[in-house]
């Protein structure tokens, strides 16, 4: 079952001056080298809500191993900014080549532990508002929720906005 997260991009009149997406920036962290996502474009309905692909293929991007700005250059697939609004999403693949083991302990045992983590990640910035954030698991697009009992004080309490940019064109 998909699991991803997402940012919408509300629609403004000037789009339409440059309505084609040229290229969609994501930050991105992974602990091992060319790690994949699938990045995703839907438009909402009237309600607000996801409904529908804009790009009916798989969009898979290979990340570089650490934290980086990773740019998808989208500009031979001719793809408009749909006037509802756009929905882009960050799908994690599950595959063997994303597989990263995690060695650790729970102080204060001293007895090291192993857990399968999945590569890349998304970078995400500290939100007081989901008006913009999305995730879809369970089969069901959902508002993002509420982070709570995090270290980093900066996201306890808020919520995840993904460090996401779309460029336009014409």
């Amino acid at each position: 079952m998909p699991y991803m997260k997402a940012r919408f991009f509300p629609y403004k009149e000037e789009y339409s001056k440059t309505p084609f997406i040229s290229k969609v920036d994501v930050v991105t962290s992974s602990n091992i080298e060319n790690a994949t996502f699938n990045l995703r474009l839907y438009t909402m309905d009237e309600k607000g809500n996801p409904i529908q692909s804009v790009y009916s293929e798989n969009i898979i991007i290979t990340v570089k191993k650490g934290r980086n700005l990773t740019s998808i250059d989208l500009t031979d697939r001719s793809i408009e900014f749909p006037t509802t609004g756009l929905l882009v999403a960050f799908e994690y693949l599950i595959v063997k080549q994303n597989e990263f083991t995690l060695r650790y302990n729970i102080p204060p045992d001293t007895v090291k532990l192993t857990k399968v983590a999945y590569n890349p990640s998304v970078g995400s910035l500290a939100a007081k508002s989901n008006q913009n954030s999305w995730l879809y698991k369970n089969g069901k697009w959902q508002k993002d929720e509420k982070n709570a009992d995090l270290k980093l004080r900066v996201y306890d309490n808020k919520f995840d906005q993904l460090a996401i940019g779309v460029t336009l064109t014409n």
